[in-house]
């Protein structure tokens, strides 16, 4: 039986089909899945369970769906059935359905704290960050300098009424930042400021953002489309996001790219990318002038150097690639590709938003997103080469 048979439709509301509120189902290529809001899980079926549920929620009657069934893989009618009703069992114990009692998944991504930010006038220096103006005063040149560094590039002209105002207040030895419904205290020096800084504002932009969640994955734009770097801490994405942009790639996001539903759009936080110890040498030759940059020591212990974008984006309609590095020093470059579905249960595992969850519409502008990206896994040594060959397979397409 062909997933086409499977997919016609025809009237018949009376096929016992009805999936549990919350429940999204998306075919993304050869995969097809099921988001589960209440459960924060996404389940795969196989082609034949797939094309099953998409013909029960076209319509077809069961009976008819069992015909072609039968006939499609020479078996009896009442194999057939068998089989529905089988789907049925099991998603229902899945709690995908109405009248099932599935277990609950715990949540796949942890969450950013919810807030309620409160706009008000402020004296401090203005940054225009996420499509939001933020108004953040310093203490002394110190932490403005590392702030600068992190965001300086973003700054723009005297905040006025409806900005978000945060305060860096000397407390004691160290410093404390003070900004809507929220007081962080314990940060030792001005680079444990800049990098809670960058915290604070990811969490009142998502606060502000309806429905909105962000991907831990750097972005760049080329030809209107978004290409995201995403990957853990090692895998040199910081270092081959940097060597895109060296290349003329526009920033749209240094670490965190935000996912708006209501608008079906990929935006970010543009700020300097924190180069590691290991990357400088690779970026300075391609961007110049790293060398020269001051080294901060964060509070994960890592020495960094900021570098500031040259070009910066707003955002874009849609997502090109997602590219998966794998650093491994010496090693030659190689592209394969990976599937659509692997791709986007990778970025969920490390998504925040300030809900706790991700929503079914937030589920569905990523698969959205996702239809016509291609998904890439690079394998390399040197991230200079493998920005260069990545740039090749993205205008050439798979060879």
């Amino acid at each position: 039986m062909t997933n086409d048979s499977l997919r016609r439709m025809a009237p018949a509301p009376e096929n016992g089909f009805l999936p549990a509120n919350g429940v999204r189902y998306c075919r993304l290529g050869e995969d097809c899945l099921v988001f589960d809001e209440a459960a924060q899980a996404i389940s795969r079926l196989d082609p034949l369970s797939g094309a099953l549920w998409e013909a029960l929620a076209a319509g077809r009657a069961r009976e008819e769906i069992a015909r072609d069934l039968a006939d499609a893989l020479g078996r009896g009618i009442g194999e057939a059935e068998a089989f529905i009703a089988a789907c049925f069992d099991e998603w229902r114990a899945r709690g995908l359905l109405n009248g099932g009692e599935g277990e609950r998944a715990d949540a796949p991504a942890g969450p950013v704290g919810r807030m309620a930010p409160r706009r008000k006038v402020s004296a401090g220096k203005a940054y225009l960050i996420g499509g939001l103006t933020f108004s953040v005063s310093f203490p002394d040149a110190e932490t403005f300098s590392a702030w600068e560094a992190v965001a300086g590039h973003m700054r723009t002209g005297a905040s006025g009424r409806g900005a978000i105002a945060i305060s860096v207040l000397r407390d004691g030895a160290g410093y404390r930042i003070d900004h809507p419904g929220r007081t962080e205290r314990g940060l030792e020096d001005a680079s444990a400021v800049a990098v809670h800084l960058k915290e604070q504002v990811l969490r009142i932009i998502l606060a502000e953002t309806v429905g909105g969640f962000a991907l831990h994955a750097a972005a760049l734009e080329l030809d209107g489309a978004a290409i995201l770097i995403a990957g853990g801490s090692g895998r040199g994405k910081t270092t081959l996001a940097a060597a895109l942009h060296a290349k003329g790639l526009p920033v749209i996001s240094d670490d965190v790219v935000l996912i708006e539903p209501a608008r079906l759009a990929v935006g970010g936080l543009a700020f300097a990318f924190a180069v590691k110890t290991g990357g400088a040498g690779v970026l300075d030759p391609l961007s110049g002038g790293l060398s020269t940059e001051r080294e901060f020591l964060r509070p994960d212990g890592k020495m960094v150097k900021y570098l500031r974008p040259r070009r910066w984006s707003a955002g874009a309609a849609r997502i090109g690639a997602i590219v998966f590095p794998r650093f491994t020093p010496g090693h030659p470059c190689t592209i394969a590709p990976c599937t659509r579905a692997d791709a986007l249960t990778t970025l969920l595992s490390e998504a925040v938003n300030t809900d706790h969850r991700l929503s079914r519409e937030g589920f569905a502008a990523l698969c959205a997103l996702l239809k016509d990206a291609d998904c890439l896994v690079a394998d390399h040594g040197d991230a200079a080469e493998a920005s260069r060959r990545l740039l090749v397979r993205l205008d050439d397409g798979p060879a």
